[in-house]
Formats: structure tokens, sequence, C-alpha cells
């Protein structure tokens, strides 16, 4: 599930990062925590639009943290292109 996140050369964690990536058009995969907010869920969608980007659910937000060598937990993440 995370193969792509582990071997990806460049990725952005947090909302905001991932919704700034995704309206400069950088993200190629999304990972969206099961237990995020609907409002984050909601931004991000909005932020993917038509773009051709997958988006892969993760169990919660406190594993796509250490998953994103954080020590927090994070809502969302994405793989750029």
């Amino acid at each position: 599930m995370y193969e792509e996140l582990r071997q990806a050369e460049s990725v952005v964690a947090g909302t905001k990062q991932t919704v700034r990536a995704l309206r400069e058009e950088l993200v190629s995969i999304v990972y969206m925590a099961d237990d995020a907010d609907k409002a984050v869920k909601d931004e991000v969608f909005a932020a993917v639009g038509e773009q051709d980007v997958h988006i892969l659910y993760v169990p919660s937000k406190a594993e796509l943290g250490l998953e994103c060598g954080i020590d927090v937990p994070c809502a969302c993440a994405a793989v750029l292109r």
C-alpha cells in the first residue's frame, strides 16, 4: 500500500501542501487517511477536480504520519511527479 510513497523522490505531507501541489498539477498519487475530517477530504477532492490523480485510502492519520517520516498524524500526503 505504501510502496509508491516509500520509493518516491518527492513527497509532501499535510493538507495545505497537498492542496497546493494539486493546484499546481504536480501530484500523481494522493494518500488519504480514512479517519481524516470530512472537511479535509472535501478540500482535497475539490483540488483534485478532473486531474488524473490516483487516490489511495489508508487506515489512519497516525499510520500515514509514520509512513511519511513525521512525528505527527497526517490526514493526507501526495507523491509528486
